[in-house]
């Protein structure tokens, strides 16, 4: 059937089946489509579903009711509908593609039918649920707009069935749930944008394959809500955020969480309860907000070269494990592990630009520690606090920032607070450029003739950093340094080799 506009139509009468009935359409004004075909069969009742080709080019009351076959609604074309604008509930669709307009208290709705397809590069417009699926569908492909406005689960996407692939390059919008799954959905893809009162994703109890979002992703409480089920891995280069949690696993699994865009809430990333578990963590972007873990160890890997990943606006609590940091990483927020009886270990390039308190033991296996600096007083440089023990197995750098030169006597109190301290530094480097080994515990970093001395020094509990001369004139950010050798250092005794100087402050 083909409805050309208002006051035309062509309909061409499908055979007869058994017993005398189809399913019908209805058109403008509530009139029975095939009421029209009266001088063909005077007396039709709804029945088989005899797949055809609908096209609908002007307006329709609806619901209209799909018969398993294609559905074309075309530019200009509009379904209003009480309940439902499109009706796949008895015969499903092979295809539903929509450029006009939908209409009804759930846009489309599919009950446990199956449809091969589904486009829309126009408009939904619902008020529980944009489109409502219970069966199955092979693609679903939103690069219009999509919405249902109505409170509570009101969702643009609801699918309680199977969807093999959702993709979102238009605007998907609920006052609830952008989409919500407790069936299986094989990946999602958002280039677009999925917002939803509550949540631009949960998955109640469902599975979600892998999904990418380089578009963006938000809720008015979470970006991503998942309560029970599983969702196999998160990627993210575009935005997703949450006021309460970005990303939040309730008693659920979530496997690899890889970003490289913004992930932003009050929590950034949020999984606890019976069973909660997360793959590791990937981040070269910024993750901004605490990132909350319980009943595991957690990694955080970050960049590399010039890249690094940031974590910030917040505090990593690892409830019931240890955390391990590779890459390079930009550590802007405190961290707990195990309540203070847990290990953060760096092995990558750990970059910190204020200082920051670490609630466990604290060690640098092979990584670098890199403190940030714009002058020498405290506030403007980075440094550790840590309550537990301290190993060094790695290397330290120091990064000037913001036109700051050193200066003879300046000191940086690069870790302080330790319980105890043993290792070594087995490397320096000064603004980028690595220094070579003078003596057992001294490092001379060379650049354009200027030379600045160096030294690590432990005084009481703290490791400190100190220039103790720099000649003049000084050339900008070029400088060499000798650095002690900090040497399996336990309070009370030292052991070779190597030996650490001993600076006593001065009486203030």
């Amino acid at each position: 059937m083909t409805i050309l506009d208002d006051h035309k139509f062509v309909a061409k009468p499908p055979a007869m089946p058994a017993g005398g009935a189809i399913r019908a359409q209805r058109l403008l004004g509530g009139v029975p489509a095939l009421g029209l075909l009266g001088l063909f069969a005077p007396s039709f009742a709804q029945a088989a579903c005899l797949p055809s080709n609908q096209s609908i080019g002007t307006s329709l009351i609806g619901p209209l009711l799909g018969d398993g076959g294609n559905i074309s609604i075309l530019p200009g074309g509009s379904v209003t509908g009480g309940a439902n604008g499109v009706d796949l509930i008895a015969c499903g669709a092979s295809r539903l593609d929509n450029a006009g307009s939908l209409s009804g208290t759930q846009g489309i709705v599919l009950g446990t039918a199956s449809a091969g397809t589904i486009t829309n590069s126009g408009s939904i417009s619902a008020g529980s649920a944009g489109i409502a699926s219970g069966g199955t569908i092979g693609v679903l492909s939103n690069s219009g707009a999509i919405s249902a406005l109505g409170r509570g689960a009101a969702s643009g996407v609801t699918n309680s069935g199977t969807i093999a692939t959702l993709t979102n390059g238009g605007t998907i919008r609920a006052g609830g749930y952008g989409v919500q799954n407790s069936g299986g959905l094989g990946s999602v893809t958002n280039t677009g944008s999925i917002v939803g009162g509550i949540a631009g994703l949960r998955n109640n109890g469902g599975t979600i394959g892998p999904l990418a979002n380089t578009g963006v992703l938000s809720g008015g409480a979470f970006g991503i809500r998942a309560t029970g089920g599983a969702i196999a891995s998160v990627t993210n280069g575009g935005s997703i955020t949450g006021t309460r949690i970005a990303i939040g696993n309730d008693g659920g699994a979530i496997g690899a969480i890889v970003n490289s865009g913004t992930i932003n809430g009050y929590n950034a990333i949020y999984s606890t309860g019976a069973g909660a578990s997360i793959g590791a963590i990937t981040n070269t972007g910024t993750i901004r907000g605490n990132i909350v873990v319980q009943n595991q160890d957690v990694t955080i890997a970050g960049g590399s070269g010039a890249n690094f990943g940031t974590l910030t606006s917040g505090a990593v609590t690892v409830s019931d494990g240890n955390l391990r940091l590779t890459g390079n990483q930009l550590l802007d927020q405190n961290v707990t592990v195990r309540g203070g009886a847990g290990v953060v270990t760096a092995q990558g390039v750990l970059q910190l630009a204020t200082r920051h308190t670490i609630t466990g033991d604290f060690a640098l296996s092979g990584g670098t520690l890199d403190l940030l600096a714009s002058g020498a007083s405290a506030g403007q440089y980075g440094g550790l606090s840590v309550t537990g023990a301290v190993t060094l197995a790695g290397g330290f750098a120091l990064d000037l920032t913001d036109g700051y030169l050193l200066a003879t006597g300046d000191t940086f109190d690069a870790i302080d607070g330790y319980t105890g301290i043993s290792g070594n530094i087995g490397s320096f480097a000064l603004n980028g450029i690595a220094c070579s080994s003078v003596t057992a515990s001294q490092w001379m970093c060379a650049g354009s003739g200027s030379n600045a001395l160096i030294a690590a020094v432990t005084n009481g509990g703290e490791l400190d950093i100190v220039v103790q001369s720099v000649p003049e004139p000084a050339s900008i950010g070029l400088f060499a340094a000798a650095l002690g050798l900090l040497a399996w250092f336990v309070p009370g005794r030292r052991t070779a080799p190597g030996r650490i100087s001993r600076r006593r402050r001065p009486r203030s």
